[in-house]
């Protein structure tokens, strides 16, 4: 598989999973000079970036015979994306961490290594494909294993990145790579988890976040509210961040009917539930857009609220002062403040993204 003309030099970002080793091996196949970093991002951390991982990194770049080095971001980490998990989550919006990681940490401290060590591009495992769109602007597309790609989490990344990236696993399929990498006797701890890195494993987000709470003398009763459905009160004093828009089950409450998390009302102070088609919505607003293309330039645009749903048609765009209002086609459920909107054309490539700010009911 030709990937660009042999000989470059390249930065790679190694997690010590199968993923990125394979895109190592395919780098190093084409040729390539390869410098292989591991960050250190949280000590602790329960996957990702934890020892057992850096351990496996090196071992993987050992085998290859190329230069693998441990960079220590720790500091970086928990300025930039965990004290942004805090902040979201106490201003009762989920956050989406591995989005800023990327945005902020892996991709700029990756090109800051390619530029200090003189080499041509940066690379790593990333399902996902590069589309060069006109006069030097390259947009994001998705990989062809539709079960595994991974734009979604690169959509805030500059194109000054975009542009000296490369992704070895966009026209792979996962299941293809695992049989591979087994082939070629690599022993790789593959992990897959719904949690984030720095949630510790058998630990809920909740959890972890009371904890540090508590560690910083913050009391807890400014983020105990009241759950209500209609007139009836089902709970006083309910810590709001251990619920989500649009969740079901873990509620604590008897009903004669499934209730859902509508809406989390600072002002009030109270986690209002509904019913199902209380969760519906096909308006919103987001905010801090980044686009690299004009939205309202496009006949079709789609739009994905979070990672693990479809994206949906868009039919219009308002763009008011410094937000976008975005009215969907047809109604969805659990629109979530604080999660990212990524926007796509009908080619599956991304022409940028926003943070959901309000998601407010039926058009």
């Amino acid at each position: 598989m030709e990937i660009i003309s042999k000989g470059k030099t390249v930065i790679l970002g190694m997690s010590g999973g199968i993923d990125s080793t394979y895109a190592a091996y395919l780098l190093k196949k084409e040729g390539y000079n390869i410098i292989g970093i591991t960050f250190k991002l949280y000590n602790g951390a329960s996957r990702c970036c934890d020892v057992k991982d850096v351990m496996n990194a090196r071992k993987v770049a050992t085998q290859l015979g190329i230069k693998h080095y441990i960079i220590d971001l720790e500091e970086e980490f928990k300025k930039k994306v965990y004290e942004y998990f805090i902040k979201e989550y106490t201003k009762a919006r989920t956050p989406n961490p591995c989005v800023v990681c990327n945005e902020e940490i892996k991709f700029k401290y990756m090109f800051e290594k390619m530029i200090k060590f003189g080499f041509d591009f940066i690379s790593t495992g990333h399902y996902v494909r590069l589309h060069d769109w006109d006069k030097g602007i390259v947009l994001l597309k998705k990989a062809i294993d539709e079960k595994k790609t991974q734009e979604y989490f690169l959509a805030r990344v500059d194109q000054e990145y975009l542009n000296k990236a490369i992704f070895p696993l966009g026209e792979l399929k996962k299941e293809d790579i695992k049989k591979e990498v087994g082939r070629l006797g690599f022993e790789i701890r593959e992990t897959e988890s719904e949690e984030l890195c720095f949630i510790p494993e058998g630990k809920k987000y909740h959890e972890v976040l009371i904890e540090e709470l508590n560690k910083r003398g913050i009391d807890l009763n400014r983020f105990g509210y009241r759950m209500v459905y209609k007139d009836i009160v089902f709970k006083n004093n309910e810590v709001f961040f251990k619920y989500t828009i649009g969740q079901r089950r873990g509620l604590g409450v008897g009903y004669h009917k499934p209730l859902y998390v509508v809406k989390i009302d600072t002002k009030k102070r109270e986690i209002i539930l509904g019913d199902k088609q209380d969760i519906y919505s096909s308006t919103f607003y987001t905010v801090k857009n980044k686009t690299f293309l004009d939205l309202e330039n496009f006949k079709r645009l789609y739009v994905k609220i979070r990672y693990n749903t479809k994206e949906v048609e868009v039919d219009r765009i308002i763009k008011e002062k410094n937000k976008f209002k975005v009215i969907l086609k047809n109604p969805i459920s659990a629109i979530t403040p604080g999660q990212l909107a990524v926007f796509y054309n009908e080619e599956n490539i991304v022409i940028g993204s926003g943070w959901i700010y309000e998601g407010f009911g039926k058009n």
